[in-house]
């Protein structure tokens, strides 16, 4: 990585990514064979970290990719023993993003990319909560698909922490007892703590 970064330190190089003129020879914008062989190293690299990573803990790696397995097996589920809307059905496709996430998460970070890893495993979880805020929210999916319009992350998190939402759950399954939802504030405790410490700028998908 380092002979990398000292191919773009040369004032020569810079000057010319910046504004070089176009009559220039094509010929410079062919990579050397030195050039070349950074890329080659970088996947040796990596593909030697995610070796070791899988050798390391092989029934880990095994756990991870069953439970991320299990996402789209959710929705198929769903798609079997629903009587869903075509709407909904649509919505069954955001599921395969969530595995697909969560395995390239899993991949980034056993080749030592853990920044990358990191960013795409949160996008993982944005996209999950996502799925289950616009199951009932035809409206906001249909904008979200066709229109490109945004999630905004911090809406969902809120949505899920009111009250209304709150009871709503409450009302609907009575058998989770157990689960005492922001019956204490707990939920909104929780979403403000996830804010705290996964900031995000934008706050969209």
């Amino acid at each position: 990585m380092a002979e990398a970064m000292a191919l773009f330190r040369e004032p020569r190089d810079v000057a010319f990514l910046r504004a070089g003129p176009l009559r220039r020879s094509s010929a410079m914008l062919k990579p050397s064979g030195e050039q070349t062989n950074i890329w080659n190293d970088l996947n040796k690299k990596f593909s030697q970290n995610l070796g070791l990573a899988l050798a390391q803990d092989e029934r880990l790696a095994s756990e991870a990719e069953l439970q991320a397995r299990a996402i789209p097996v959710i929705a198929k589920i769903l798609a079997e023993k629903l009587e869903l809307t075509n709407w909904q059905r649509d919505a069954l496709c955001m599921f395969d993003e969530v595995f697909a996430d969560i395995i390239c998460s899993i991949y980034l970070g056993a080749c030592g990319l853990d920044k990358p890893a990191q960013m795409i495993l949160r996008r993982a979880l944005e996209v999950g909560i996502a799925t289950v805020y616009i199951w009932d929210l035809p409206h906001v999916f249909w904008g979200w698909k066709g229109h490109d319009r945004d999630l905004n992350f911090n809406e969902m998190l809120d949505h899920f922490a009111s009250q209304g939402f709150t009871s709503f759950v409450q009302n609907e399954k009575r058998s989770l007892s157990g689960w005492r939802i922001n019956r204490s504030g707990e939920s909104a405790i929780a979403v403000q703590r996830f804010k705290q410490h996964h900031p995000r700028q934008d706050g969209e998908l």
